[in-house]
């Protein structure tokens, strides 16, 4: 005899039922199907009265039995969606340079959430109260940071596995110093210095290259690149101009973006080509020679160059080269030079770096000289450390940071240098 839905299942054999998801609710899968009676309920199981279950079926064709008998055994109601084991779609966005926004799907029967930072290190498990929220704020993090995290619901019974969520950069500060190289008719070149990173999370940043996008005036976006400088060319003469840079850091296809720093600038009246073809010759430990090619603007009249990549200019004549003299030994210098057509000057010329020679050791001296060998001994160079000598016209030897040599394998009473 089959008992009604109301009516308590009597006593026999209790079997306890998994429950594969955390938020089912066994009120109302005995309400809704009548399957089975449910007699308690904890956090992981359900009891079932198998006997009441059983005589409960005898009035089901046999393909219903079998779906009731599998829809008990799984803890799930027919024709109910199972819930996912973890969150969904959680992401990081809506970067500033100290918090991100975490975001996530609603989950079903949660009453709170957890967050941990596992990148670049674990941090403390973190709890959002809120279980009918779906997005927080995480403050009080460093600039041009890369941070990760995983996430998971929080139910009355337990916690769902862990989400992972895609890494992203906090937003940088944006670049600093925006200036001019050149304004010169038609082209405008514009560098600045990097962000500001005094308030990186140093503990555990990682920081990539930065990389910098430039607009005129309203326009686009553009130019992604990782340079501190870019050339705008086309531009009308005589005429005002804002230039915008920021700066960006990015993983995969998620960008974070600095905020942007601007530059008016008019330009000049007149275009001069800049010199070309930039060679250097005569190198020693304290000069050097500088030749290019000249401007094709035939109004040019006169030179300016530079060691230093433009902080400062020397005038040079009209001729297309220039000695520099009085330079340090074995020094980097960062050659350039521009044309001048009266008070207006060209762009620089593309640079060259030049590093300046050694200064020569002195006092070489002979000794030790025996029929198969000599000693060669030199007062050392300021600043050199390693060497070179030879014999004759042979192959250089590239010694330490030594002021003696002995050649050996010599013949008697031969002449060497």
């Amino acid at each position: 005899m089959m008992q009604g839905r109301g009516t308590p299942p009597p006593s026999g054999e209790k079997v306890a039922v998994s429950k594969t998801l955390s938020n089912l609710n066994c009120a109302t899968a005995e309400h809704k199907y009548n399957a089975y009676a449910l007699l308690a309920r904890s956090s992981t199981t359900c009891e079932v009265d198998m006997a009441y279950m059983k005589s409960s079926l005898k009035a089901r064709p046999m393909w219903a039995r079998l779906l009731v008998i599998l829809a008990s055994l799984l803890a799930l109601p027919i024709g109910a969606q199972a819930q996912a084991d973890k969150p969904t779609n959680v992401a990081l966005s809506s970067p500033t340079t100290s918090s991100l926004q975490l975001s996530w799907d609603a989950y079903s029967g949660a009453t709170g959430y957890e967050y941990q930072r596992v990148l670049p290190r674990t941090g403390s498990v973190q709890s959002i109260a809120d279980g009918s929220a779906t997005s927080a704020t995480i403050s009080g993090l460093g600039s041009s940071t890369l941070y990760g995290y995983r996430f998971r619901a929080v139910t009355n019974d337990g916690k769902s596995d862990w989400a992972s969520v895609p890494i992203r950069y906090t937003s940088p500060n944006p670049p600093r110093d925006l200036r001019t190289i050149c304004v010169a008719g038609t082209v405008v070149q514009i560098t600045w210095n990097q962000p500001d990173i005094s308030d990186v999370d140093r503990e555990s940043a990682v920081i990539r290259p930065f990389n910098y996008e430039i607009k005129t005036d309203n326009g686009n976006w553009e130019s992604r690149a990782a340079g501190r400088a870019r050339q705008i060319s086309g531009l009308s003469l005589g005429t005002a101009y804002t230039f915008h840079v920021r700066a960006v850091l990015s993983t995969s296809d998620l960008d974070s973006f600095s905020s942007e720093v601007s530059l008016d600038v008019t330009t000049s009246a007149v275009h001069i080509e800049p010199p070309t073809n930039l060679q250097t010759s005569d190198i020693t430990s304290a000069s050097l020679t500088l030749t290019w090619t000249a401007s094709a603007t035939s109004s040019v009249t006169a030179y300016e160059v530079t060691t230093d990549g433009g902080a400062t200019w020397v005038d040079s004549g009209s001729d297309t080269s220039h000695s520099f003299t009085g330079l340090n030994p074995d020094t980097n210098y960062r050659l350039s030079v521009r044309a001048k057509s009266g008070s207006d000057v060209s762009c620089p010329a593309d640079p060259t770096t030049v590093r300046t020679l050694s200064t020569a050791p002195t006092g070489l001296n002979a000794s030790g000289i025996t029929q198969t060998a000599i000693t060669l001994t030199w007062t050392a160079a300021d600043g050199a450390t390693s060497y070179k000598v030879r014999r004759d016209s042979g192959d250089w030897t590239t010694l330490g940071d030594v002021v003696t040599y002995e050649f050996t394998g010599l013949s008697a009473d031969t002449e060497y240098t």
